[in-house]
Parts: C-alpha cells; sequence; structure tokens
C-alpha cells in the first residue's frame, strides 16, 4: 500500500509506508547499506578480474572488465557522498541505471555469469520502484525488463573475448560465489519488505483506532448537545407555556364573558405545547434514558406518521451510547420513510440481543433506490457514523420499489446494564417524559 510525502527537493514521492519526514532518513540508511553492499560485491569481482587478468587471461578485454567495475565502484561511491533525504530517489535511479550499463557490458564479456548478471539487473530494479513517483513506475519497469532481455541477448549471441581463457574451475567457483553473494541484498530487499509491510499495518491500526476515536467523540458531543437543547426547551420555553395556559384558564374562570375567547387561545396554545414536547422528543427523548429502546422506541412509532411495528422481545438495558445510536438510527429510518414513502409506507423493526452482539433490522416498503446511483443522504451517513462510532456495522440493501433493508450488528462487550438506579440527569425523571404529561393540567 503505497502513501504519499514530499521530499526535500518538493517532489511527492510513493515510497511504501513512509509517510513523514523522518522516514527519509530510514531510506537513506536502507539506501546507504544496499550501495554499500552493491560496492562490496564489485571490489570481489575486480578483485578476481586483477588476478585473471595477470595471471591467465592475455587479452587486454580482462582489463576492460576491470575498469568497467571500478567505474561503476567509483559512481556508487559519488552517489554515496551526495545521498541525502531530499534527493534519494534521484540517487536511487542513478544508481540502478550505472548498474544496468555495467551489467550490459559484463554481458559481452563474462557471458557464462549470466545468472549474476541478471539478479544484478533485477534487485536494483525492485529497490527503486518503490521510490518513484506512481507515474514513472511503468516507464521504469519497461527499461528494467528492456535490460534484462538485452543482457540476456548479448550473453547468448556475442562471444567473448576473454572467457575461454578462463579455467572451467575459476568460472564455476566465481558463478557459486556470485550467486551466494548476492543473497546478503536479496535478503535485505526480503527484511526490507517485512518491516515496511509491519510498520504499515501497525500505522493503518493507529489511524484507525484515532478515527474510530475521533468519531465517537464527535458522536458524544453531538448526544450532549441534544440532552442539554432538550433540558433547555423543557426548563424554558415548555414551562412557559404551560404556566401561560394555567393563567389563562385563570383568567377565563374569573371572566366568563371572555370564556370563549380563552378557550380558543388555550386550544392554540395547547397544540403549540404538544408540537415543542415532540421537538423535544425528536431532540433527545428522557423515555429512552428512563425506558430503554423498547418504551423510547414503542412511544416514537405511537407519534409517527407512518406504520412503524416495534419488535423488541427480550431487549435489556445497555450501555448509554449504544442505546442512543440505536434509537436515533430508528428514528432517522422512520424519518426518511415518512419523507420518500409516504403517509401509507410501513416500517418494521426489530431488535435481537445475544451475549456479545446487538442485532438490529429496519425494513421498510417505500419506494427504495438504486445504490450504486444514488448516493447516500444525510440521514443514511449519520446512520452509518454512528453505528461506527460504536464499533459496529452497518449493511443497506435496495432496489427501486422494492423498499430498503438496513441491518446493523453492534457488539455489547461490557456494555449491558444490570441494574438502572437513579438516572444520572435528573431533569429527565421531571414531568417532561413521553406519554406522563400530556395535558397542561399537570
Amino acid at each position: 500500500m503505497s502513501a504519499a510525502a514530499t521530499g526535500g527537493d518538493g517532489r511527492t514521492t510513493f515510497f511504501g509506508n513512509a509517510t513523514v519526514r523522518g522516514d527519509a532518513e530510514v531510506w537513506v540508511w536502507r539506501m546507504r547499506l544496499q550501495l554499500r553492499a552493491q560496492q562490496a560485491i564489485s571490489m570481489a569481482a575486480m578483485l578476481v578480474g586483477v588476478a585473471a587478468a595477470a595471471t591467465v587471461v592475455e587479452s587486454g578485454w580482462a582489463w576492460v572488465f576491470v575498469g568497467a567495475i571500478a567505474a561503476d565502484i567509483v559512481v556508487i561511491e559519488v552517489l554515496l557522498r551526495r545521498l541525502r533525504p531530499g534527493n534519494f530517489a534521484a540517487t536511487a535511479v542513478a544508481a540502478t541505471a550505472a548498474t544496468w550499463m555495467l551489467v550490459l557490458v559484463l554481458a559481452a564479456l563474462i557471458p557464462y555469469a549470466l545468472p549474476i548478471l541478471l539478479l544484478a539487473a533485477l534487485l536494483p530494479l525492485l529497490a527503486t520502484v518503490p521510490l518513484l513517483e506512481q507515474h514513472e513506475i511503468r516507464g521504469f519497469i519497461g527499461i528494467g525488463v528492456c535490460v534484462v532481455a538485452a543482457t540476456t541477448v548479448i550473453a547468448v549471441v556475442v562471444d567473448s573475448p576473454i572467457t575461454d581463457q578462463l579455467p572451467q574451475w575459476l568460472r564455476d567457483v566465481s558463478l557459486i560465489a556470485g550467486v551466494v553473494g548476492f543473497t546478503v541484498p536479496i535478503a535485505f530487499l526480503a527484511w526490507d519488505s517485512h518491516v515496511r509491510h509491519a510498520v504499515g499495518i501497525h500505522r493503518l491500526v493507529d489511524v484507525n483506532d484515532a478515527l474510530r476515536s475521533s468519531r465517537s467523540r464527535l458522536v458524544a458531543v453531538a448526544d450532549e448537545e441534544r440532552r442539554q437543547l432538550e433540558r433547555n426547551l423543557h426548563d424554558g420555553a415548555q414551562q412557559r407555556l404551560v404556566s401561560l395556559a394555567v393563567r389563562l384558564r385563570l383568567l377565563g374562570i374569573s371572566h366568563p364573558a371572555v370564556a370563549p375567547d380563552v378557550d380558543g387561545l388555550l386550544e392554540e396554545l395547547q397544540s403549540s405545547i404538544d408540537e415543542l414536547r415532540d421537538l423535544a422528543h425528536g431532540i433527545y427523548p428522557p423515555l429512552l434514558e428512563r425506558g430503554g429502546l423498547g418504551d423510547a422506541l414503542r412511544a416514537t412509532a405511537r407519534r409517527s406518521s407512518v406504520d412503524v411495528v416495534i419488535d423488541a422481545v427480550g431487549i435489556d438495558r445497555y450501555d448509554e451510547r449504544i442505546e442512543t445510536a440505536v434509537y436515533f438510527c430508528c428514528l432517522e429510518a422512520i424519518q426518511n420513510v415518512a419523507k420518500h414513502g409516504g403517509p401509507e409506507a410501513k416500517v418494521v423493526i426489530a431488535l435481537r440481543a445475544t451475549d456479545h452482539r446487538l442485532e438490529l433490522s429496519i425494513a421498510d416498503d417505500g419506494p427504495g433506490f438504486d445504490l450504486h446511483e444514488v448516493p447516500p443522504g444525510r440521514g443514511l451517513r449519520n446512520m452509518i457514523d454512528r453505528v461506527a462510532a460504536i464499533d459496529g456495522d452497518l449493511d443497506v440493501e435496495s432496489q427501486p420499489g422494492e423498499g430498503v433493508r438496513l441491518e446493523a450488528s453492534i457488539p455489547l462487550g461490557e456494555g449491558r446494564r444490570d441494574t438502572l438506579g437513579q438516572s444520572q440527569w435528573p431533569w429527565l425523571q421531571r414531568a417532561a417524559g413521553d406519554g406522563a404529561n400530556d395535558g397542561v393540567d399537570t
């Protein structure tokens, strides 16, 4: 999995799991190890070439072999001295290009070492690709394939001017030593890939945990704001309206002549109180805290403009976050059906609990929609966020003309309430509950 980061030269590169500035130093360290290993292999090959040129090979091409390897060693040393966190990607490309040029030259001089030459061409390719920009990778791999193909063709077609002068034992020993020697950078690449994969997994876990914590905090803040608003409505506007209704009733009793007008005003005032109570219940229902999911959902169903069936037999009390999330998911679903399905629509809400999970199913016979064509609305996104904030899963099934079905699975953990006790919000126990204070007389 690639991640983007900006190096010191301003280029945005894709290099595995390096995502912060400090990771550039790690990449420089890894590249130094790789280039030093390449230098060590080249030096060993150069020493063998010098010994062969001085003893058994009479052709001057042996010194061409030595010179080519020496030039590669010098180029790598220059690149190592210029290697910085801001240019490590460019340095890797330059080192790979130098290696490929050396491989092409050596293919014509020592074709018997083709396995070693192919390893030498492929290793820098594997090490450099993770450092490139995404749009550069395809071209770089294409060049690498061409180099490997050209190396193979040269080794097979060209007659070497020095191979016949080398003893068979020297060729066998150098071939074995070269292949074994390349296991070191191969092992390093394998280890490096494992480390980057492990680091990436840990970072994904950390990011996922941080995202869940952030989402949970946002949902908790929103719920607390709902409770505060419900309390303000009950303790403020609703109580004033109830007090005003009492004073109007007393006025009608004291002045019979205006009693008909007072009765009309009382009816309008009662309607306003009912609307305000419904609004407060939609913000945060006190019955959810006092009676739990079953009672709160059944009260919501009675007030709904569409037919709502609640199946919550055997549902216990659970953690406040779980009950709040489930309640408002159901409320969102009912409101969506009322908005899009019309007064004839029907909603069936079923709750089932096991020792470890709470299963929620919401199905309606509304118009439905195409999940691939219609993006989720705010209501559905709210439901997804609420369920995800309590580590649950939410699946949505819908087809045009077939309604919508929502399936949520929520882990309970230690979230079951064995005893209820007193509410942690005393104001919820006042006479603002669902069905407990339906008229202005109480």
